[in-house]
């Protein structure tokens, strides 16, 4: 959370993980081309969510999300969803 809070965007990166990611990204297709798009989109590390429900991607910016989002190519029945984090100085130092 303190990386997050701080902006630190490498230091966030380092310390993503999940335990299910390489099992069920083996396991099943779906998921690991929902993962291989957002890599050849230019996210850095792609995760898989929680047991597998769906997958996300992290950048530093606005602009670099939104880039990913404008190149990743998925069949229309995977939704996409872009969003930022929360803006406000409180947050910050919660």
């Amino acid at each position: 959370m303190t990386a997050l809070q701080r902006g630190d965007f490498a230091a966030v990166q380092s310390l993503l993980g999940n335990d299910f990611h390489d099992t069920i990204a083996a396991q099943t297709p779906q998921v690991a081309r929902a993962l291989d798009a957002l890599e050849r989109a230019g996210a850095r590390r792609p995760l898989l969510c929680g047991s597998g429900s769906a997958v996300f991607a992290l950048a530093p910016d606005a602009a670099s999300i939104a880039a990913i989002a404008e190149r990743l190519d998925l069949e229309a029945a995977y939704l996409r969803f872009v969003t930022s984090f929360a803006q406000s100085p409180r947050w910050r130092t919660a």
